[in-house]
């Protein structure tokens, strides 16, 4: 049994695009959750570098129609959730079936990542495709029905690997864990515990963890209990009976000892990084990835700061992502 579901990523408050993504991202490819990333797969960007080339390819689209992509506002990546039964399908099998969900549903037109996490007893894929397309003229079209295509995909896939899926499915959009969970009755708990840490290790203060909170359509109520009411939901759930982990002083505690989301640049302008061959394939590789970095942090200061004209842009841009794909082809 397979269910998905199909969410917008907007950008954080107050934090840059990049930062957005990135955030996004990196607990997407986790290495503690993907076996050390062996279950990670990318199109048409580096597994370690995704976050980058979709800025990258938002800003040649910002530079080819006018149209900006503002932090904080519209649609910056979409993220498919797709969960398996428990026990039912391997690692390798469902990142494949992440990665054929992803490229017929894009149908090849966008930047993605599929990340297959095993931690959990239902083995699940995060899939992470750039709302630009490829080509840097247009975004990607969530239309009506969008996650119903990806359902009726993955329902496909599914079959022709002889898994279940689910018969008449009335939970829109639905993951396998909270279909597991709506059928306990505890769903929207389930939801609310997901989200919440999904999102806390990202933050940096208690404040900014309910500001993301509320920005992504859940309530919070702050007093002797603090509680939460996902988006649509009818009812506060309060911390404590989510678990001990859930609670206003654990929720800190944990705050406190989770990773600080690092500042990926320094300068304004980078400079590459040289490595004379001989020196280790690993070095070679870490200067690789960190160049590519470098130079999109570069181009993204240049298109922001640039009073050149749009052609002459356009050939800096052309001779930037002939490199990215030299240093691309190296990784």
């Amino acid at each position: 049994m397979a269910t998905t579901k199909l969410i917008p990523i907007r950008g954080n408050n107050g934090a840059s695009v990049l930062a957005s993504i990135s955030a996004r991202n990196d607990y997407y490819i986790n290495p503690d959750k993907t076996n050390e990333k062996q279950y990670v797969i990318s199109y048409e960007c580096g597994v370690d570098t995704a976050s980058e080339e979709f800025v990258i390819a938002k800003n040649l689209y910002t530079n080819r129609t006018g149209r900006a992509n503002t932090s904080g506002k519209g649609v910056l990546a979409y993220q498919i959730r797709q969960s398996f039964k428990p026990d039912e399908i391997t690692p390798e099998l469902a990142n494949k079936i992440g990665y054929d969900l992803a490229m017929e549903f894009t149908k090849g037109k966008h930047q993605f990542i599929v990340a297959t996490h095993i931690e959990k007893a239902h083995i699940h894929n995060h899939i992470c495709f750039n709302s630009t397309n490829l080509d840097c003229d247009g975004k990607f079209n969530n239309y009506k029905n969008s996650a119903e295509a990806v359902r009726k995909i993955s329902d496909r896939f599914c079959k022709e690997n002889e898994l279940s899926i689910v018969e008449n499915p009335n939970l829109k959009g639905a993951d396998y864990f909270e279909w597991q969970e709506r059928k306990k009755g505890t769903s929207w708990k389930a939801f609310i515990k997901q989200s919440i840490d999904e999102i806390l290790p990202h933050c940096k203060t208690f404040e900014e963890f309910l500001q993301i909170l509320q920005r992504q359509g859940f309530e919070v109520k702050i007093g002797k209990h603090i509680a939460f009411r996902p988006p649509s939901g009818e009812r506060f759930s309060r911390g404590k009976t989510l678990g001990n982990a859930y609670t206003e002083t654990a929720l800190k505690e944990r705050l406190g000892k989770a990773k600080s989301y690092a500042v990926l640049f320094e300068d304004d302008i980078g400079n590459l990084i040289k490595v004379d061959s001989g020196k280790g394939k690993g070095l070679e590789n870490w200067a690789n990835k960190q160049n590519l970095k470098t130079m999109a942090k570069s181009f993204n200061f240049l298109t922001e700061n640039s009073n050149t004209s749009l052609e002459d842009l356009e050939n800096q841009i052309t001779e930037k992502f002939d490199k990215i794909s030299n240093i691309s082809a190296d990784l």
